[in-house]
C-alpha cells in the first residue's frame, strides 16, 4: 500500500483504511539490502547493520498486545544477500528484521471483538491446567503439590458457598 523509507531511529508509519471485518494479514517487506549493508569487525560481529524493529501496532485505536505481535513470522527473501548455512525457511516470533523478505501478522477485525474472543479462549485453556503449588517448609527445601480432582472438587464447593 505503501513504500516507506526508514531515516530515523523511530519512526511512525501510518496510513487509513477500511477493514471489512474478518481475518486478515498485514505484510511489511524489507528489500533492497545487499551484504555489504552488514559490517562486521575482525571476528564476524556484527558492528553496523539494516534492520528495522516492529515495536508496536495500533490497530482501530487499539494498541496490539506484544502477545499478539509475538504471532507474526518473517520470510526472508535470499535475493542480494548471503543466506546463512542451515537458516530456517521462516522464523515465528520474529520483531526484528534484518533480512530481506516478508513480515507477516494475522489479525482480525474488529479488534475489540477479537480481543474480547482471544481472551475467552485463553481464560478455557488456563481453567484446564493442572496447577501446582509449592511452599517452603524450610529454607532448605522445596515441596510441589500437584492439585488433584478431588482438590479442584473441595475448590469448586468452596466458591460456590462464599458466592451463596
Amino acid at each position: 500500500m505503501e513504500d516507506v523509507e526508514l531515516t530515523s531511529e523511530l519512526q511512525t508509519v501510518s496510513f487509513p483504511i477500511a477493514l471489512e471485518d474478518g481475518e486478515h494479514l498485514l505484510e511489511i517487506e524489507h528489500y533492497g539490502k545487499t551484504s555489504d549493508d552488514t559490517i562486521v569487525d575482525e571476528d564476524d560481529a556484527i558492528i553496523d547493520d539494516t534492520y528495522f524493529v516492529v515495536k508496536n501496532i495500533t490497530i482501530d485505536k487499539f494498541d496490539l498486545p506484544i502477545l499478539v505481535l509475538w504471532t507474526s513470522k518473517l520470510v526472508p527473501n535470499w535475493i542480494g544477500l548471503e543466506r546463512p548455512d542451515n537458516f530456517p525457511d521462516e522464523l515465528p516470533q520474529v520483531l526484528e528484521v534484518g533480512t530481506n523478505g516478508f513480515w507477516k501478522l494475522p489479525f482480525y477485525t474488529p479488534i475489540a471483538d477479537w480481543f474480547i474472543s482471544r481472551r475467552k479462549e485463553s481464560t478455557l485453556q488456563l481453567k484446564k491446567i493442572k496447577l501446582y503449588e509449592s511452599y517452603e517448609p524450610s529454607a532448605h527445601s522445596v515441596i510441589d503439590y500437584q492439585l488433584t480432582d478431588e482438590d479442584f472438587a473441595l475448590i469448586a464447593n468452596i466458591k460456590e458457598l462464599l458466592n451463596d
